[in-house]
């Protein structure tokens, strides 16, 4: 069972001009919820200095949502996730992605 504990959306994360945002989605496959985080560059950023910030359209698929959104000891919002470790789903999930938000670089 994976912990995800939720990141602010739409502000800006990591140092300025190699920042980016996040957007939480959730993508429905086989009648059950999948978490996915979207992370687009938040400025200008140069990929020549091998810094390794994330670049606009990178797709993270985090898990199947099992408990979504409660808080632990310390407030914070935490959702309970099942790895998708099956190769076939991957490359299933893979493709809905791809065609869904228009972008290869999609990560499990």
């Amino acid at each position: 069972m994976i912990e995800y504990i939720h990141l602010p959306e739409d502000e800006e994360i990591g140092p300025s001009g190699g920042s980016y945002r996040i957007k939480e989605e959730i993508l429905n496959y086989k009648d059950r919820d999948i978490l996915l985080i979207k992370s687009e560059s938040a400025g200008d950023v140069s990929f020549c200095c091998g810094c390794g910030a994330p670049g606009a359209g990178t797709i993270f698929v985090k898990g199947r949502i099992v408990e979504w959104k409660r808080r632990n000891e310390r407030d914070e919002p935490v959702t309970k996730l099942e790895e998708i470790i099956d190769t076939q789903e991957q490359r299933e999930i893979k493709e809905i992605i791809e065609v869904k938000y228009k972008t290869s670089n999609v990560h499990f």
